[in-house]
Parts: C-alpha cells; sequence; structure tokens
C-alpha cells in the first residue's frame, strides 16, 4: 500500500516538475522565402547553433521549434544551393513564440560553403519588404506584425496605413479616390458580401484588427484575380494556426462632443433587444391583412387594422445621452503532435455608440422654368434635420486550422456580424415661394416631422480551404469553398408629416399631411405613413487553383482554375399611408386633430370612419427577385525570363448572368441578361538594381451594377429625403488599365516609389440627379466613356537620420509615410444631353493625401498622427451644370497615443476628426471650382464633431 502510494506520489511530483519545465519554455518560429523571388521555401533546416534541436519548413515556408528554454540562441538556416544564414542573439522567452520571418540567397558557388551572419531584427523587416518587392502585381499592404505595435482596433483602422487607401464614413474603403464601386473585398479567398442594401461595399469597422494575419490592397489585376475591380482588390486573410496561446479583453470607452451628456431624442417604440443590435418588437403586427386582401378591404376593416399598429410619433426625450462603449475578447490555442498541427481562435466584438449630427436639406426648385434660374431666388424648400442615432455592432469570429504533416492544411474560417441602427430624426422646414418669407406668400408652407428608422443587419460568411503540396512534381493545389448569407430588415419606418399652412397672431395652425386616394401611389416622402421591408440574399462559391512548375527561362510556372459564385436575393416591402374618407371626414375634428401632438393625433379616439386610417398603397414593385452567376476560369503564366526580368501574363474568361423579377405598372418585368468578357492581364517587373524595380502592367477589368441599382424599384433615402430609382437598362462598365512604377527600398523598412497610371472606362456606372416638380429624385445611368490619368508618389521614412542633425536621439523611432494621388478625370459627354462641355466621373476626386507620422518607443508610449483629405467629387451628376449636386473636401486629423504598461496591460487615448470640419454637398453655381458660402447653393450640409476614446486592453 505504502508502495502504491509512493508511485502515486512520485508520478504526481514528476507531472509537476513537467509543469514546471514546460512553463519555462518557449518557441521559435516563423517563415523563410527566397529572396529574389518572395517564394515560400519547402524543406529549410533550422537549428539551434550547437544542438540537434531544430525543425524543416512546411510547403508554406512556415516553421516551429517547440519546448525551447528560455534564453539566447544562434539559429543555423541551411538550404541546399542556398547560402547558409545564422542568425544571432535571439531571445526566446517562456510562453512565448520569437517569430522569425527570414529569406536566403541562392548560392553563385557551389564547392565552397557561404556564411552569412546577421541580426534578427533586421532580418524580419527585411523579409517584410521583400514579399513587397517581388510580388506579382502592384500592390500594398500590412501584415499581423505591423498591426500588433499599432493601436488599430478594426479592420478601418489598419486600411488607413495602407498605401492609397483611405476609409470614407469611418468604414468604406475608398483606394486612388475610387469610392467603393470600384473596390472589391475578399476575405479568406472568398467574397466578402456587401453590408450594406444599395451599394457595392463592405463596412470594415465590422472585423476586429486583432484577427487579422494581414491585408492586402492590389491595384493592378492579374488572371487569378476576379475583374471586378478598377481601384483596388482588397484581400484580408484572418488568423488560422496561431503561432502561441493568446487570450486578450479589452474594453473602451468614448465621448462625443456633439452628443455625450447632452439632451436628446430617443426612439419611443425601443425593443428589449435593442442592445444586442436586432430588434423583437417592431415590424407589421400579426392580424394585418395580406397586400391583395387590403386592397379589397372596405374602410371598417382598414380602421380595425390600423389601430393593430403603433401609432405614437412623439419621441423619447433624454436628458443626457449616454458615453460610447465598446468591449472585445479573444483568444488562440495551438495543439501539436509529431507531425500534425491544430489550431483554434475565436473572438468577439460589441459596441454601442450614439450619435447626433444635426444637418440641412435643400430641395431643388419646383418648376422647369425655375430650374434655370439662380438657385437664390427660385422656390425651394429648406429642412433642418436633427439625427439621432444608435449603432449597435455584435460581431463573432471562430476559426479552425488543421496541418496534416508538412504538405497538408486544411481551415475552416467563420465570421458573424449582427448589426443594429436606430434613427430618430425631428425635421423642421419650409417651403419658400417667390422667396418670401413664410405666411406672407399663400403659398408658403411650414413643415414639422417625426421619422423613425430602425435597421437591422445579420450576415455569416464562412470559407473552408485546403492546400496541398505534390512534393515529386512539386504542384501546388488550393480550394476555397464559401458561404455568405444576409439578413437586412426595416420593421417599421415610420414619418409623421405635419404641414402649417396660416398663422393667426402667435398661434401656427398645422395639419399632419394625409393623402386623400393613396391607392393610385407609392411611396412618397411627403405624406404620413409608414414602411417596412426585407432583404435576403446568399451566395456560395468556389474558387480553385492548380500550380506547376516545368522547365523554360531561369524558372517558370503555369497556374490555372476557376471560380463559380451563385448569389440570390428576395427584397419585398410594404407601404401605408394615412388616408381619410372625404365623403365622412367631420371638418372640426380634423381641425382639432391638427393642433394635437405627436402621441396622440393618430390615437385611436382618431381612428375611425370620420377622421383617419391607414390604407396600403405597395405596388408590385416594391418587391423583387434577383440573381446572378459567375463562372470564371483563367490560365497564367510566371516567366523568370533572367535574373533581372519577370514576366506574368495570361487571360481570365468570365461568364456573368443577372437576372431581376418585379412588377412595374401592372406589368411583370423580368431581366435576364448574360454577358461574356475576355479579360488579358500582363505584368513585367525589371530589377534595376537589389533594391530598385520597374514595373508595368497593362489589365482589362470590370464594373458590374448592384441589384438594388439595377432593379425598377423606388426607394427612400431618409437622410438626403430623396426618392432612388433603379434603372434596369444599365449595363456593365469595361476599364482598361495601365501603370508604370519605379519603387525604391534604400534600406529596411524604408520605400519611395512613384506610380504613373492611366485608366478608361466604357460605360461607367453613375448616379444622377432626375428631375421632379415636387422634390428631389436619384437614379442611375451609364455614361459614355471616361477616362483617368494620375500619378500616386508614396513614401515610407526612418527619421533616425535626423538625429545627427538635431543633437537628440528622439527622432530614431519616429516613422514618416505619406501617400499623394493626383488624378486628372473626364467623361465623354457625347450622348449625355446634360450641355456640359467636360466634368469629372462621378465619385473621382482630383487628389487623395495621406500623412501620418508615428513615434513607437516600447520603453515610452506609441503616438500616431495622421491627416486625410480627398478633393472634391461629383456626388450626383445633374441634367445642367447647376443641378450637378458635387462634395466639398474636409480634412480628418486622427490623434491615438498608447502606452503598454507592466507588459500585459495597454491603455490608448484616440482624438477622432480634431479639426470636424462640416460635410457639404453643394451646386457650383459660379463654376469657380469650390464651395462659397454665401454664393452657392447647399444641397446638404452636415455638421460633425469630435470623438475621444479611451480603452484598455489585457493580454494573457
Amino acid at each position: 500500500m505504502i508502495i502504491v502510494r509512493l508511485k502515486y506520489l512520485f508520478t504526481l511530483l514528476i507531472s509537476m516538475i513537467a509543469i514546471s519545465v514546460s512553463a519555462q519554455t518557449g518557441r521559435i518560429g516563423g517563415k523563410i522565402i527566397d529572396k529574389k523571388t518572395g517564394e515560400e521555401l519547402i524543406g529549410v533546416s533550422v537549428q539551434i547553433e550547437g544542438t540537434s534541436i531544430g525543425a524543416a519548413t512546411d510547403f508554406e515556408g512556415k516553421f516551429l521549434i517547440n519546448n525551447v528554454s528560455a534564453g539566447t540562441y544562434n539559429i543555423v538556416v541551411s538550404y541546399i544551393s542556398y547560402k547558409k544564414k545564422v542568425l544571432s542573439g535571439i531571445e526566446v522567452k517562456a510562453k512565448e513564440t520569437a517569430i522569425l520571418n527570414i529569406s536566403l540567397e541562392e548560392a553563385t558557388k557551389e564547392l565552397n560553403e557561404i556564411v552569412i551572419r546577421g541580426e534578427v531584427k533586421k532580418e524580419s523587416a527585411n523579409a517584410v519588404l521583400i514579399q513587397q518587392r517581388n510580388s506579382v502585381s502592384v500592390a500594398s499592404g500590412v501584415s499581423a506584425d505591423l498591426i500588433k505595435k499599432t493601436p488599430d482596433r478594426t479592420t478601418a483602422d489598419v486600411i488607413k496605413r495602407v498605401s492609397g487607401a483611405s476609409i470614407q464614413d469611418n468604414k468604406f474603403a475608398v483606394v486612388r479616390g475610387l469610392g467603393d464601386r470600384y473596390n472589391m473585398a475578399f476575405i479568406n479567398g472568398a467574397p466578402l458580401a456587401s453590408s450594406e442594401s444599395d451599394r457595392k461595399a463592405f463596412s470594415l469597422d465590422l472585423i476586429p484588427a486583432a484577427v487579422l494575419d494581414n491585408m492586402m490592397i492590389v491595384k493592378t489585376a492579374t488572371p487569378d484575380m476576379p475583374a471586378d475591380f478598377a481601384g483596388g482588390f482588397i484581400q484580408i486573410t484572418t488568423k488560422d494556426i496561431p503561432d502561441e496561446d493568446q487570450y486578450t479583453v479589452g474594453l473602451s470607452m468614448g465621448a462625443h462632443s456633439l452628443t455625450t451628456f447632452k439632451e436628446g431624442f430617443s426612439s419611443q417604440n425601443a425593443s428589449s433587444t435593442d442592445w444586442l443590435g436586432y430588434d423583437s418588437k417592431r415590424g407589421i403586427p400579426s392580424g394585418v391583412m395580406k397586400t391583395e386582401e387590403g386592397r379589397n378591404a372596405t374602410n371598417s376593416q382598414l380602421i380595425d387594422q390600423t389601430k393593430l399598429f403603433d401609432n405614437n410619433f412623439k419621441p423619447t426625450q433624454e436628458s443626457s445621452i449616454a458615453p460610447n462603449v465598446s468591449f472585445n475578447m479573444s483568444g488562440s490555442k495551438r495543439f501539436k503532435s509529431e507531425h500534425n498541427e491544430f489550431g483554434v481562435l475565436g473572438a468577439i466584438a460589441y459596441s454601442n455608440n450614439y450619435r447626433y449630427t444635426p444637418f440641412v436639406v435643400n430641395e431643388p426648385p419646383l418648376s422647369d422654368e425655375q430650374r434655370s434660374m439662380d438657385f437664390k431666388t427660385a422656390d425651394y424648400k429648406t429642412y433642418n434635420y436633427s439625427n439621432y442615432r444608435r449603432s449597435v455592432n455584435l460581431g463573432g469570429v471562430l476559426n479552425l486550422s488543421m496541418k496534416l504533416g508538412k504538405n497538408n492544411k486544411f481551415s475552416f474560417k467563420n465570421l458573424y456580424t449582427q448589426n443594429g441602427e436606430d434613427q430618430t430624426i425631428k425635421r423642421d422646414g419650409i417651403q419658400y415661394v417667390n422667396h418670401a418669407a413664410p405666411f406672407v406668400n399663400q403659398d408658403n408652407k411650414v413643415f414639422n416631422d417625426y421619422l423613425y428608422q430602425y435597421q437591422q443587419s445579420k450576415m455569416y460568411t464562412g470559407q473552408f480551404t485546403g492546400e496541398h503540396f505534390i512534393t515529386a512534381s512539386k504542384i501546388k493545389v488550393k480550394y476555397t469553398l464559401g458561404y455568405t448569407a444576409i439578413s437586412r430588415s426595416l420593421p417599421d419606418f415610420k414619418r409623421l408629416i405635419y404641414q402649417a399652412d396660416k398663422q393667426i397672431g402667435d398661434t401656427v395652425y398645422p395639419r399632419p399631411i394625409v393623402q386623400l386616394n393613396p391607392d393610385a401611389n407609392a411611396f412618397t416622402p411627403n405624406q404620413t405613413g409608414r414602411f417596412s421591408s426585407q432583404l435576403q440574399e446568399t451566395s456560395p462559391s468556389a474558387k480553385y487553383e492548380v500550380s506547376v512548375p516545368f522547365k523554360m527561362f531561369k524558372k517558370s510556372e503555369v497556374k490555372f482554375g476557376g471560380f463559380h459564385q451563385v448569389r440570390t436575393r428576395t427584397f419585398n416591402a410594404r407601404n401605408f399611408l394615412f388616408t381619410y374618407d372625404n365623403n365622412n371626414l367631420d371638418p372640426s375634428r380634423y381641425g382639432v386633430a391638427g393642433l394635437q401632438g405627436p402621441d396622440s393625433v393618430f390615437g385611436a379616439s382618431n381612428i375611425d370612419s370620420s377622421l383617419f386610417f391607414q390604407r396600403e398603397t405597395t405596388q408590385g414593385s416594391d418587391s423583387y427577385t434577383a440573381s446572378s452567376r459567375i463562372n470564371a476560369g483563367f490560365v497564367m503564366f510566371d516567366n523568370k525570363i533572367t535574373n533581372r526580368f519577370r514576366m506574368i501574363w495570361g487571360a481570365r474568361i468570365e461568364q456573368f448572368n443577372q437576372r431581376v423579377s418585379s412588377e412595374a405598372i401592372g406589368k411583370k418585368v423580368d431581366i435576364n441578361k448574360t454577358v461574356t468578357d475576355v479579360l488579358p492581364s500582363l505584368n513585367i517587373i525589371y530589377e534595376l538594381t537589389e533594391n530598385q524595380n520597374l514595373r508595368f502592367s497593362y489589365s482589362r477589368t470590370l464594373s458590374r451594377p448592384e441589384f438594388r441599382e439595377f432593379a425598377p424599384l423606388a426607394f427612400y433615402e431618409v437622410n438626403y429625403n430623396s426618392i432612388i430609382i433603379g434603372n434596369d437598362t444599365l449595363v456593365r462598365a469595361l476599364i482598361d488599365n495601365i501603370d508604370f512604377k519605379w519603387e525604391f527600398f534604400p534600406s529596411a523598412a524604408q520605400t519611395i516609389s512613384i506610380n504613373p497610371f492611366y485608366k478608361r472606362f466604357t460605360n461607367p456606372v453613375e448616379m444622377i440627379v432626375v428631375p421632379n416638380p415636387s422634390f428631389r429624385n436619384f437614379s442611375y445611368q451609364n455614361a459614355s466613356s471616361a477616362e483617368n490619368i494620375g500619378v500616386e508618389i508614396e513614401t515610407r521614412l526612418l527619421l533616425i537620420g535626423l538625429d545627427k542633425l538635431a543633437g537628440t536621439n528622439i527622432f530614431k523611432d519616429m516613422t514618416l509615410y505619406g501617400n499623394l494621388a493626383l488624378i486628372n478625370s473626364q467623361v465623354n459627354l457625347t450622348n449625355s444631353g446634360a450641355g456640359l462641355s467636360k466634368r469629372p466621373l462621378q465619385g473621382q476626386s482630383p487628389y487623395v493625401f495621406n500623412m501620418g507620422v508615428n513615434y513607437n518607443n516600447p520603453k515610452l508610449f506609441d503616438i500616431a498622427v495622421n491627416v486625410n483629405r480627398v478633393g472634391r467629387r461629383i456626388a450626383f451628376v445633374g441634367t445642367s451644370e447647376n443641378q450637378t449636386i458635387w462634395e466639398n473636401p474636409r480634412t480628418v486629423l486622427d490623434i491615438s497615443l498608447s502606452k503598454t504598461l507592466f507588459k500585459r496591460l495597454q491603455a490608448k487615448f484616440v482624438v477622432g476628426d480634431v479639426f470636424a470640419q462640416r460635410l457639404v454637398f453643394y451646386h457650383d453655381l459660379n463654376r469657380n471650382g469650390s464651395f462659397d458660402e454665401g454664393t452657392d447653393a447647399d444641397a446638404f450640409n452636415y455638421r460633425y464633431g469630435r470623438s475621444f476614446t479611451i480603452g484598455l486592453s489585457y493580454t494573457l
């Protein structure tokens, strides 16, 4: 018995010792590439000098040495026909992974062994630049190593560090001055579906920066890329098998100068789950008749149905709006056996933000004759908006990865996001006639409106990827199966429109605007009513490619494969307008109701046959089904013709089918179009010196209209107080792209480049102003053609050299980075009918400027100052030069300060939009190319505020 107990005690003691020893060990891992080509090297030997401890790289060029005792080591890297490299001073800490990114150089002498010695810090920096220098196309990006050193919290923060990129509305990417229409995003090799219902754009602030492995923006196409872009192809890769076990939790709170701790409004019909980003209360009540039944219903039935809805239009008054708050948590775990590896990474992110935005909307003149007049003397409407917005984002990531042996890898990556956006809008307006003050002219009107819009969005996207390497033939096979599902809904967008026609003494006599015969009218923004919609979309995809090396020139490879995607969308909407029966209307009750507040004007006591009730006005065009299919194949050759000359060329063929089914003016609409495009590309790289490249690129890409643009459907945009109408005659645009680039890498972590480029657009899609006698409408049309000629200048410089000039040592930790793109854009207006001589492409800015300074001293703090400015651009194309609406430039300055405390705790303070300049959309009446307050006419004028955020994150 005693012997058995001693055995147990001895076993426990050994286990405790093993755990203690394990706790004192770390790892050495990283990636090894060819210095000339940037290609991953397979089977490289990596050993700790003087020991037999080591590992070999797998088919991704990666290696990992486990159970390395804490200390400082020399690492020996050797590979057949390459120069041996010894890296000294590599420090391994307990429970951490020392990351080495190493480049090897081919040996020119086979008999004599050549040994290169270097330092690990320089080596890692050089490897990152080598990957950029040897990219087959013009591209810029950031790696996980850089992201770790920044205070960035979301992918939207990260993308601002990429050359030539900026962020619009704090979430949408702009590349080379081209907006969301001309950019495409992939995540883990699969298309990232749009997070918006009416535009091709993804909200990048939904993805936490902590889960990124890298992000690249490719600006020139190769045959293995999708063709639907002209600005940039954004490639987002999330982590798979983690380098080390790590757990992080973060919490931040923020304030906004116009919002936090100030009075405001919130929705009076909020649900108990709004704080989670989805609604559980709003929507069409059960018991409401179907659309067809409602069209034939009696007034009595409509009155009973109207009482089922929530008809309280009074907002909830908030005495003090709460601060913004966000929370994130992530964890990763790695498991490794002798030959296999498995990793899991999970993350959740939550944010609850409040924002008050006051803005002014001016509507155009109301008659054809007045449209030709100066806006300042014509009839028009002006509205003052008080927009209170609450936005809740909830996101989760779960990534599983497995590596079987050295040559097989599988990953299953999942992302789920849920967003709820609640807008409460108080709107006051005046309609001027003959530019007279209210009530001076009997046609003048005063408006007092309440609008409530809650929109919820849900998205799941998942990708299963397999990668295989056949050792004997060196063939690589990679495939990705993707699936995305999106749900968006406006459960109950309701609006109360008051109009005052006269004033006696100090009393203004308002009346709610209701429509006598709404049956013949669809949704209109100047009537009291409600709107509800539901959108569902699914998008499975498959991508596969095979790379085969073959003997030609110095080195050659052919890659071929395909891509297939099916998108299916259903959109259903219902409209309801308040009305009355003219034969039974009680005028005295109508006058009394007009003086009642928004909480009671449509109360139960006013819903009857002699006053108000609600009638459905849903039209066939308020719903549609749509689908698209892409079947693509490509072949691409990569020929290294000499040591300095490399050519990547080939072609991609895409067959695209788009179908939209709806109804317009009582007729069925079934649009079914199929287009096949052959899209060639050529990339040439000439290495001038070891640290200089010349590049030339030609490619043909395209831009396709989105379903909402293509569908013959009219929908309301509350922030513009306008109707946006689809156009089923749109065709896809073709873009021919030419780039030249000189790039210079003077030293590690530094780069200078000059990149002239030219783009020709055939049939570009633009958003236009549609003349309307009552209010402003927008739609879409194809311009004949357009041309962009520009140059992009990029620099990233270490400022350590300034220390010698200034006699200090403060510049050694500072980096200056900047990007300037200058673009001249011109649209061919031959067939536009607008009577204009020339103008730029809609959405194209003449310049994009980004500059930043980063001070990073691990012993002190990290401070980053970033400034961004985008030149004026056309927001909406008009039928005349006066009608065109321009977006005025604004300068955005952000400052962030972070400090690491106690090794694992990071504190961060950020001031956003320091200048808080107004965002103005205007009509350039004097045509001088800039906004002149008092002379030009505002279309939309938004007032922005500053944001202040403080956060803490802790890493275990």
